[in-house]
């Protein structure tokens, strides 16, 4: 299980260089299950933020989708 929250600002400009910087913000239990929240930022070569994404993730893969079995 996994959710997303993506927002671009800029769009990229042609030949620039981008750096993506990527980090564990915070890690969470509910309902007995681990999940980690990461969040990335894309800036290009002058600085200029590119987009941020927000994931939160379950942090036992064996665990997903053992509700359809």
């Amino acid at each position: 299980w996994s959710s997303d929250v993506c927002s671009s600002d800029l769009p990229p400009i042609p030949g620039k260089r981008i750096t993506v910087q990527a980090w564990i913000a915070d890690k969470y239990a509910r309902r007995g299950k681990n999940y980690i929240v990461t969040q990335a930022v894309s800036t290009d070569e002058d600085g200029r933020l590119l987009d941020r994404v927000i994931t939160h993730e379950l942090k036992q893969p064996s665990e997903v989708g053992k509700k359809w079995q």
